[in-house]
């Protein structure tokens, strides 16, 4: 059975609490090799350093980095791209009939000064005629 050891924070075996308790001093050796976790760590690092060899280790270490960092880049280029499809595009601001009216007349090199609206379109139908 496992204990934890608040002051601590780690995990000890029973008999390292138990020589916590009398006062006595935990030795490496009574937490060594114990959890059942920590055998099968060292031993996915042996099994790769057999597999691959200790120079080619840190290459796989390379690699791996690599592939989570483009992992990462395109994920967030994945919600980047959701996220500006949710968003609706603002319309263009609509132009009122006046706007349109005086930017027409303007185009056409009509004077839009001191006229009414009606004036600004009869010139503009009269120059259209004309072409």
């Amino acid at each position: 059975m496992i204990y934890a050891c608040p002051a601590a924070r780690l995990k000890f075996p029973q008999a390292a609490v138990a020589n916590l308790n009398k006062g006595e001093e935990v030795r490496p050796s009574d937490m060594a090799f114990t959890d059942p976790v920590q055998l099968i760590i060292i031993g996915v690092i042996i099994i790769a350093i057999f597999l691959w060899g200790p120079q080619k280790i840190p290459d796989l270490a390379k690699a791996l980095g690599r592939a989570r960092k483009e992992f990462d880049d395109a994920s967030k280029g994945l919600s980047d791209a959701a996220e500006g499809t949710m968003t609706p595009a603002k319309p263009a601001p609509q132009k009122s009939g006046d706007q349109v009216l005086v930017e027409t007349a303007k185009a056409l090199g009509i004077s839009t000064e001191g006229k009414s609206k009606d004036q600004i379109s009869q010139e503009i139908i009269a120059k259209q005629s004309q072409s």
